[in-house]
């Protein structure tokens, strides 16, 4: 709390009210020569009639300190029915001189207890506030979703990978531990490979006489009586396949091996 003029206050109760006697106040302030001033009231009025009041004086080393204080004390406190019709709390107010300029205070807690003891031994601490974080993943190094989550939050509702036609993909592995951080998304191609047909390694011819089919080396070696005897025994059906001659038409995955006809001799 911030003061922004020369006497901040608030009141904790404006309407007849039982309270206890010992109020507890946890604070903090850096701010030198301050204090702070309690004010309560019996009578049906809410307004101070100017009665006395109860000190606290804070320790402006700001730290977290407690502040026991007896309402008791205060001569328009009702010790009786411990009922006030109004509790006034000055929160800071300057000991000496004039209050600062913007000079604050923090206070954690405010709390009422039957007996100093119960008072001084109340432990309270607040809810710890859990930080957020964010996973951004990304496709192709474009962001498409970001997620928030919160400390000690360790599973998400996972966003769907985007489809892509002919892959599949996956978000890479990642654990979440409280930091912020980026997760990828890995596709690998759904759509098969077909090798192609080897190529033969050396020439070789295939000669179809009659029915019966001789595969041989080509050579120069044969003799000039062996070429004329050929050329005596007449012609006959004769084709040659020269393999490296081939032609691969390849449709639709498939190849058809054509074969290319060598004339009549």
């Amino acid at each position: 709390m911030t003061a922004t003029g020369s006497d901040p206050y608030y009141y904790l109760f404006k309407e007849q009210t039982a309270v206890a006697p010992y109020m507890a106040v946890k604070y903090r302030t850096s701010v030198p020569n301050v204090m702070g001033e309690l004010y309560a009231g019996s009578v049906q009025s809410t307004a101070y009639g100017g009665g006395d009041y109860a000190k606290i004086d804070y320790i402006a080393d700001g730290n977290w300190h407690v502040a026991v204080i007896d309402l008791s004390g205060i001569s328009d406190y009702n010790r009786d029915t411990n009922k006030i019709n109004y509790l006034r709390y000055d929160f800071i107010a300057p000991q000496k001189n004039a209050l600062p300029t913007g000079a604050g205070i923090d206070i954690e807690y405010i709390a009422f207890f039957d007996t100093a003891d119960e008072a001084k031994q109340y432990e309270h601490e607040l809810p710890k506030i859990r930080e957020t974080f964010e996973i951004t993943f990304m496709v192709f190094g474009r962001e498409v979703y970001k997620i928030t989550y919160t400390e000690g939050d360790r599973s998400i509702d996972e966003p769907v990978v985007p489809i892509i036609p002919g892959m599949e993909g996956v978000w890479e592995p990642y654990e979440i531990n409280d930091t912020n951080f980026t997760v990828n998304a890995v596709y690998t191609s759904t759509v098969a490979e077909t090798d192609p047909a080897p190529m033969p390694d050396k020439e070789e011819e295939s000669t179809i006489v009659g029915d019966e089919t001789v595969s041989e080396e080509p050579t120069d070696d044969r003799s000039e009586s062996e070429d004329n005897n050929a050329e005596n025994k007449g012609c006959k059906s004769a084709y040659t396949v020269n393999a490296a001659l081939l032609v691969l038409a390849v449709l639709s995955g498939s190849a058809t091996a054509i074969k290319k006809k060598r004339g009549d001799s």
